[in-house]
């Protein structure tokens, strides 16, 4: 044997630096991901604000579009409502007109019957004889 001193084996072997480079790896690619994930996470969270933001515009409207249509509907049921007592009164205004018809035609009768009964008692004062009655 010689009196050469025996080359140092490596401290740190291929395997190691192989391992050491994987698990740096690892990690930042752990991080890369956190942060991505985050970032989409932000992300949906200012969506769904704007989203939300937008269906409550819409909602307000549709909201609004309903009490002018309940208020119309109402105007309507109103209008409904006056329709059918302008035609109830049409047909009490129409059924009094009636009745005055036949009361005229009824006191239209006694004129004449008084008119010819006076017609006759003129006659006999006058002593002439009275005018033939119009007969019925």
């Amino acid at each position: 044997m010689t009196d050469e001193p025996a080359a140092k084996p490596p401290k740190y072997n291929i395997n190691t630096w192989i391992n050491l480079t994987t698990l740096v790896s690892i990690i930042a690619g752990g991080g890369y991901a956190w942060a991505q994930t985050n970032s989409d996470i932000d992300e949906l969270k200012r969506w769904r604000v704007a989203v939300e933001g937008r269906l409550g515009n819409a909602d307000g409207k549709i909201e609004e579009r309903f009490k002018v249509n309940e208020v119309e509907l109402r105007k309507l049921d109103n209008l409904s409502y006056r329709v059918t007592v302008a035609e109830q009164s049409a047909t009490s205004i129409s059924q009094a007109i009636k009745e005055l018809q036949i009361t005229a035609s009824g006191q239209s009768g006694d004129l004449r019957v008084m008119r010819e009964i006076l017609q006759r008692i003129e006659a006999a004062q006058r002593g002439v004889p009275p005018l033939p009655s119009y007969g019925r």
